[in-house]
């Protein structure tokens, strides 16, 4: 009867240790990076198990209008005029 006894409490002394191992393992692999990405406020893909941003689907605010290119050329004073250099022969 010992016998019986001691080989069924290292069978669920086994089983107990596996599944302990088990849910070790799930929480480290699946469980504790879902956590960390929704803390950073990202998206857990777990087909893909990656974190991802999320991208604002809005389209973004009208800008201004350039001004006209005239007013973006610098203004020189008179006594910077060059005049144009012959043509090579």
């Amino acid at each position: 009867m010992s016998k019986a006894i001691n080989t069924a409490k290292l069978i669920f002394v086994g089983i107990f240790v596996v599944a302990a191992a088990g849910i070790w393992a799930y929480q480290i692999y699946y469980v504790k990076p879902r956590l960390e990405c929704e803390e950073a406020q990202g998206w857990w893909s777990k087909e893909l198990r990656r974190c991802e941003k999320p991208v604002s689907l809005r389209p973004p605010p009208p800008h201004k209008p350039l001004p006209p290119i005239d007013s973006l050329r610098p203004t020189l004073p008179e006594s910077a005029n060059i005049p144009p250099r012959p043509p090579r022969k």
